[in-house]
């Protein structure tokens, strides 16, 4: 597996060397404080042989001070509606 870091030392990107039909790589966001805001997943393309441009999953993490609150898709906004 490759991992990529920022300059904070934080995990934001990790994938396979080599990756095969199915694999998948993961991006991670952050916000100021350093909490996890993102998760995207990307699958390998084998026809392409590139990562699909369209992620397969895109999380979003919502907080309530340290305390973790919620998570939703962000393709359906519908799901984060009411959280505040």
């Amino acid at each position: 597996m490759k991992y990529v870091w920022d300059a904070q030392n934080r995990l934001i990107e990790a994938e396979p060397f080599a990756p095969r039909a199915g694999d998948q790589k993961v991006r991670f966001g952050y916000d100021y404080q350093g909490r996890r805001v993102r998760k995207t997943v990307f699958v390998w393309d084998a026809e392409d042989e590139d990562w699909a441009e369209d992620p397969t999953e895109d999380l979003l993490f919502l907080y309530d001070g340290w305390n973790g609150r919620t998570r939703g898709r962000t393709r359906c906004q519908d799901e984060l509606s009411g959280v505040y």
